[in-house]
């Protein structure tokens, strides 16, 4: 019910607003330190050895398995599937022209020296976070060194949990979107005909800290 800005105005091209203006508010911190997956994974990053390179191209369905990839490219599949786990980014990653894309307790992890993932032309794309363990909420978190640009291009995004690339300032979220999500940029472009919709969190799992009223 509340859009807020800090800083300039946010450029606005023919969007309505339903539920809220955009006013202006007070700069706030960045939220890391206070989700426990995102602090974890700032002290702990995941290791880059034996990175391995993966290329499929127009298979049916494309299973994903966590591991350091120096490079991964999937193309032209029918539908992508990324096993549960952490996904370490090291190189390029594109994934180009599926139908559908999905995964559930996955963790993309982009490192200091990695491309972030580009999501191009993707029918569905539905990734969730893990519920549980140390890094959990975090669906995507790219070092603090990294100025990669993340790309979400998809027709239908149901993803959830955090999205974490501060120094990105060209972030890209293409399409319509419905699950709890925080998305942590340092500037981002929201494309779509329909409805962006980052969602309410359910209750008690809210990501970042929420105002109470105590007596």
């Amino acid at each position: 019910p509340y859009i807020g800005y800090a800083g300039g105005i946010p450029t606005e091209n023919g969007t309505t607003f339903t539920l809220a203006t955009p006013a202006p508010m007070e700069a706030v911190s960045d939220p890391c330190p206070e989700i426990p997956g995102c602090a974890y994974l700032t002290a702990n990053p995941p290791a880059t050895n034996n990175c391995v390179s993966k290329t499929y191209n127009g298979l049916g369905t494309a299973v994903l398995t966590p591991t350091c990839y120096s490079s991964l490219t999937v193309n032209g599949c029918t539908n992508v599937v990324f096993s549960p786990g952490t996904y370490i980014f090291n190189g390029t990653t594109t994934i180009n022209g599926e139908q559908s894309v999905s995964g559930s307790n996955v963790t993309l992890y982009v490192t200091g020296n990695g491309s972030a993932p580009t999501f191009n032309g993707i029918g569905s794309l539905a990734l969730s976070p893990p519920s549980t363990g140390n890094y959990q909420g975090v669906l995507y978190y790219e070092s603090p060194s990294s100025t990669q640009n993340p790309i979400f291009n998809g027709t239908t995004q149901n993803f959830s949990g955090l999205i974490y690339a501060p120094r990105a300032t060209g972030a890209i979220f293409n399409g319509t979107q419905g699950g709890y999500t925080v998305i942590v940029v340092g500037a981002a472009t929201f494309n779509g005909s329909a409805a962006y919709d980052v969602a309410t969190p359910p209750p008690g799992q809210s990501l970042v800290n929420e105002a109470t009223l105590a007596q």
